[in-house]
């Protein structure tokens, strides 16, 4: 798009970046020249940054602005430009190498002296398993007996059918020996306790909580799920605002009925793992921002505010139930795949709300400045709904992924959470690579009955031989 945006010789230097782009996002296999390659990828950055500043600030001459998308009515004229789509999808590309650099840099911080690769692009499943603990201590009083934790542990290993064959062939292939790694998990030696959760509760016994407190919880989230979706349908058939506004208040009180439990019961450290990550932190932006650009665009209306309020309580706790422990996810009788229907019908209204603006025309749906400035003698303005399209082009692309994660889940898994694999660097100086064999050998014992901080490697490396390449993946 950019390309065609340019439309002369300069679109050679958007080829250029492409590819480069596509190298970067195969960081994880690169074994020669990592230090440097990932100092190329940081220096990449400010480039992208002043394209995208000229792009936004129309600095670049002899380009060809155009129109994506077009809608003239009696009710307004909408267009969306390709400067405004480049923006805003530069700005997400911007983020994601970020993400990418930053987190390579830390990684080869972390093993400066170590030949072990830390992937920072693939990664694997979290589950969560139910430990007996011995007595803990629950708000200021000690409990007896056994209390259940939780501990994040590694997926159970699955292997391709051809990296079982070649375990079988003990790393002998049709082609003669190969020297590849099993890649292994970058362990957790962490617990949770189950009863330290945002609102302190004993954990006494197992099992799920009385048919009379679930079920008129469930039927009250059903009740506000669906009238969330409802406002937004009879909205557009011309409902009495009346209505609209009771609708929108029963399903706000309902949604905050349903999930005040299970946000009373998320484990607190859990909770700030999860509210810390990065695919958290990238879903709730891009949700956040859609909901308010919707808030916008009806102009602040009440009963569409208090709808879109319903929608954040929903897509939070999608994106918080990884918090719930074993143990209470029991006790609450709630499955992980529960969450996915959510997520469907929350990317629904939004692809509504955008075809209700380009498709149909709707006078109560208008667009307006979100931010408005002059910066080096050049007007900026970004506008509701090129900012609002783009959202919710993003979240079409990620919300199917997460979608996935939902559905393909059992009840123990979490699906922000992602753990960390490693392999070893076969392209190392050989010196290099025995004193690093020498050391991790030594690994298993300096960690045994050591607790290891998430960002720690210390895993234990098998240095009898080459095996299969081995990936982690969910059950």
């Amino acid at each position: 798009m950019v390309s065609v945006y340019f439309w002369d010789w300069r679109f050679l230097r958007m080829v250029i970046d492409w590819i480069g782009f596509h190298i970067v996002v195969c960081i994880d296999a690169q074994v020669r020249g990592i230090r440097h390659f990932t100092v190329a990828t940081m220096a990449g950055i400010p480039p992208l940054v002043l394209l995208l500043g000229w792009i936004m600030l129309d600095h670049l001459d002899g380009c060809n602005n155009f129109f994506l998308l077009k809608h003239e009515s009696e009710h307004g004229n909408y267009h969306l430009s390709g400067v405004d789509v480049i923006g805003n999808g530069l700005m997400t590309l911007l983020l994601l190498l970020t993400k990418i650099a930053v987190k390579k840099r830390q990684t080869l911080q972390r093993g400066q002296k170590s030949s072990l690769i830390e992937c920072v692009i693939y990664r694997c499943g979290l589950k969560l398993e139910v430990l007996e603990g011995p007595a803990m201590t629950v708000t200021s009083r000690a409990r007896t007996g056994q209390v259940p934790v939780a501990r994040r542990l590694a997926v159970a290993t699955v292997g391709t059918n051809g990296a079982n064959r070649a375990n079988g062939a003990n790393g002998a292939t049709l082609h003669g020996p190969v020297l590849t790694q099993r890649m292994k998990f970058i362990k957790i030696s962490q617990t949770f306790a189950a009863n330290d959760t945002v609102f302190p509760w004993s954990v006494t016994e197992t099992g799920r909580c009385s048919v009379w407190f679930l079920l008129p919880l469930y039927v009250i989230g059903a009740v506000g799920l669906i009238l969330s979706s409802a406002v937004l349908v009879n909205g557009f058939n011309d409902v009495e605002y009346e209505g609209l506004l009771a609708q929108s208040w029963i399903a706000v009180l309902c949604s905050l009925a349903f999930v005040a439990p299970f946000v009373a019961l998320y484990q607190r450290q859990l909770l700030k793992s999860v509210v810390t990550s990065f695919d958290f932190l990238f879903y709730a932006f891009q949700t956040t921002s859609a909901n308010l650009c919707v808030c916008i665009m009806y102009n602040w209306d009440t009963s569409r505010c208090l709808m879109v309020l319903s929608w954040g309580i929903w897509a939070q706790w999608v994106l918080t139930l990884d918090a719930l422990t074993p143990v209470m996810r029991e006790r609450l009788g709630v499955h992980i795949r529960l969450a996915a229907p959510v997520v469907v019908l929350f990317l629904a209204g939004h692809i509504a709300v955008m075809c209700r603006i380009f498709f149909v025309g709707d006078v109560k749906l208008q667009d307006a400045v979100v931010i408005e400035g002059t910066i080096w003698n050049r007007h900026l303005i970004v506008r509701a709904i090129p900012f609002y399209f783009s959202r919710v082009a993003t979240l079409s692309l990620w919300y199917p992924r997460l979608i996935w994660r939902l559905i393909t889940a059992s009840n123990a898994e979490v699906t922000i959470l992602r753990g960390s694999v490693y392999y070893d660097n076969y392209f190392a100086k050989r010196g290099r690579r025995r004193s690093r064999a020498v050391t991790a050998k030594n690994i298993p014992e300096r960690q045994h009955g050591k607790t290891h901080r998430r960002d720690q490697v210390a895993p234990a490396v098998n240095c009898d031989g080459p095996t299969a390449l081995i990936a982690i993946q969910p059950h």
